[in-house]
């Protein structure tokens, strides 16, 4: 009975502090989408540029 006691205390524990990781998890996955998105409009930003170097800035590609 005592190491069911003691089973039964450390699965209260795990679930006790599933929040806290879930809240955990959550922050550090909007810091990603976060830090994503930048990199992702650094990107575009550096496609536009070399379109204007090449004239392609707006247009159609050409052959």
């Amino acid at each position: 009975i005592r190491e069911l006691h003691a089973a039964d205390r450390r699965r209260q524990t795990v679930i006790s502090e599933l929040p806290r990781t879930d809240h955990r998890r959550s922050t550090e996955i909007i810091e990603l989408r976060t830090a994503l998105k930048g990199q992702v409009t650094a990107l575009q930003a550096q496609v536009t540029a070399l379109q204007g170097q090449h004239g392609l800035a707006g247009g159609p590609t050409q052959p």
